[in-house]
């Protein structure tokens, strides 16, 4: 049983974000959760054939919003990016190897490619932090 003057989280301060680690997931699940429900909304619109002839532009805004989330979690942490290289590294592998397609080859070189900017972005910003 636990002493009753005693408080039981010694530390309560929140989760400081901006001295997150290289690999830091806490900082980013923010970008992890709104990617997911991003694509999750765009999936079932698309499965279930709403707005045919807004579908092209639905498309693209999900891209838009997906890239902007992973260069906000790129200033963060290199997690990121690092799923996102690694997802559009899978989805080309299984479309090669297996004839499964997850998303088309397009935007799975699309991910790769902001996966790679990410990457440059947290560096940069991981050195513009040292130096100021």
């Amino acid at each position: 049983m636990r002493h009753p003057k005693r408080p039981m989280f010694t530390d309560n301060r929140p989760y400081d974000t901006n001295r997150a680690g290289l690999f830091s997931f806490f900082s980013v699940i923010t970008q992890i959760i709104i990617i997911a429900v991003v694509y999750a909304a765009y999936y079932y619109i698309k499965t279930n054939d709403y707005f045919p002839l807004w579908l092209i532009y639905i498309h693209w805004a999900v891209k838009i919003i997906i890239a902007f989330e992973i260069v906000i979690a790129a200033a963060r942490s290199l997690t990121v990016p690092l799923l996102a290289m690694i997802l559009g590294g899978v989805a080309l592998y299984l479309m090669q190897t297996r004839d499964v397609s997850l998303i088309t080859g397009r935007d799975a070189w699309e991910l790769i490619i902001m996966g790679a900017a990410g990457f440059v972005i947290t560096f940069i910003v991981r050195s513009l932090r040292r130096q100021g």
